[in-house]
């Protein structure tokens, strides 16, 4: 409820944005993705923004986990593509965009995500889940 307050109150677009984004990034939390992709999609950040890593993987997990594969790849191909994300984020998004691929039936694309995810970090507890999912397809 503060950050729907902290929006209402923004004295600028800048902190309109900001409060949208964590009003969106609660509802998440709290397991209300359709509301989350709601905030989400009235908030748009800009690649040198600190929540911007934060914002377009946790907009992407949403879209994932309600079956909206294409809307998901839209928003992490260019993440992936251009935004030069940190090792571990980029890791996360190609996995995201595997199993929306993987969803899609696009199995090749899926496949090739994946095994760059694997590539990027072989050891590890991720590293196995990635192997699960290669598995499966």
């Amino acid at each position: 409820s503060r950050f729907s307050e902290a929006y209402d109150f923004a004295e600028s677009d800048a902190q309109a944005a900001r409060a949208r984004f964590y009003l969106g990034y609660t509802d998440y939390l709290e397991g209300n993705l359709r509301e989350a992709l709601e905030a989400f999609g009235e908030v748009e950040l800009e690649r040198g923004d600190r929540d911007y890593d934060t914002w377009v993987l946790t907009r992407a997990q949403a879209l994932v986990e309600t079956f909206a594969y294409e809307e998901g790849i839209a928003v992490l191909s260019p993440y992936i593509e251009n935004a030069d994300p940190a090792p571990e984020n980029a890791r996360t998004a190609l996995i995201l965009r595997g199993v929306a691929y993987d969803g899609l039936g696009r199995t090749p694309e899926a496949r090739a995500d994946l095994t760059a995810a694997r590539e990027a970090a072989p050891d590890g507890e991720r590293a196995q889940m990635i192997r699960r999912l290669l598995a499966e397809l």
